[in-house]
């Protein structure tokens, strides 16, 4: 083979690399973020960090779904790739169930004892839990 042909050659092949990225891009490039759940969908969609337009293989899921968790008053449940290019959040809004007393303070549990706020009322029209003692186990440092 001689050296015009090779250059040719080299030139067709990188020009059949190109045209395959940008159809892999434009064919898995997020078009939609569909969000589902009783949490508020705008706000998810506002934290989770996830964005139309680019790659899905670059989108951060797992980073969305710690920063759902990071809320108090949301649940994630899933937040999943759906190839070539959708990613679906499905996001729980925590209910308050209960106060619990703590240093003449009410907090305000959901039905998985997570914390959801603190409040200075007594006024409540939910269940007060009174008496809990805080323990730690051996492996907890007090």
């Amino acid at each position: 083979m001689n050296a015009k042909k090779k250059v040719f050659l080299i030139v067709v092949v990188c020009l059949l690399a190109a045209a395959l990225l940008f159809v892999c891009y434009q064919l898995f490039s997020v078009r939609s973020i569909i969000i589902e759940g009783s949490a508020p969908h705008d706000y998810v969609r506002s934290i989770c960090g996830l964005e139309e337009g680019q790659s899905i293989f670059l989108a951060d899921t797992e980073g969305a779904y710690d920063a759902i968790e990071a809320e108090p008053w949301l649940k994630p449940i899933e937040v999943k790739k759906v190839y070539p290019d959708k990613i679906v959040v499905t996001a729980q809004q925590r209910e308050i169930a209960a106060y619990v007393e703590h240093a003449d303070v009410l907090l305000a549990i959901d039905n998985e004892c997570v914390v959801l706020r603190a409040e200075q009322t007594a006024d409540v029209d939910l269940p007060v839990i009174k008496g809990l003692k805080r323990t730690f186990s051996k492996s907890v440092k007090q």
